[in-house]
């Protein structure tokens, strides 16, 4: 029965892993990703008891980009329900994520970018 519980709530983050690939940014289009967190990634920092319960949620975080691409700085802009691991969550997938060096033949060191992210438990 686990096993069939964990496919099932498997299938449903594979959907916010989905999700990632529209994300956009203030300085470029979502082909700027050249890195972004996995499945197993996803199910590594679901908060805990969300999963328990089968609990949903969003989170959207900011985070600055430095010249290779990694974001840096990173916060809580939004979460919901508060107060249930979703905006941390999300904070810890952000090692997770890189972006290109240059987009349009700008860099992206000094840019910002938003992250939202939907969580869904089966």
């Amino acid at each position: 029965m686990a096993g069939k519980l964990r496919a099932v709530f498997a299938r449903r983050v594979r959907l916010a892993v989905a999700l990632l690939s529209v994300v956009g940014c203030a300085t470029s289009p979502a082909e700027g990703w050249i890195r972004r967190p996995t499945h197993d990634h996803l199910l590594q920092h679901y908060p805990p008891q969300a999963a328990r319960n089968g609990t949903g949620g969003f989170a959207r975080i900011r985070c600055d980009v430095q010249a290779d691409g990694r974001l840096t700085a990173c916060e809580v802009l939004e979460e919901s329900p508060a107060g249930a691991g979703f905006g941390e969550a999300t904070l810890r997938l952000a090692p997770y994520f890189r972006m290109s060096r240059e987009i349009g033949g700008q860099s992206v060191e000094g840019s910002s970018v938003e992250i939202p992210m939907t969580w869904q438990a089966g």
